[in-house]
């Protein structure tokens, strides 16, 4: 059966795959990256990293997403 993405919260899943203002879009915003250490994914080690992303550019994508910070 499909899923009707708004019920999720979710706008357009497509738009995060977007040449312009996809995912690279969020990883523009985001500001304070810190390293957030190494976890294993399968048989490779990965490393993670944090970061803050406004919520206004979350909000594109998440209907659901609190706007206030």
């Amino acid at each position: 059966s499909e899923t009707d993405p708004a019920t999720l919260g979710i706008a357009d899943p497509g738009a995060l795959l977007a040449d312009d203002g996809g995912v690279n879009a969020l990883l523009a915003a985001a500001t304070d990256p810190a390293d957030a250490g190494e976890t294993r994914v399968g048989d490779t080690v990965v490393r993670q990293v944090s970061a803050r992303i406004p919520a206004a550019a979350v909000a594109r994508f998440l209907t659901a997403a609190d706007d206030s910070g």
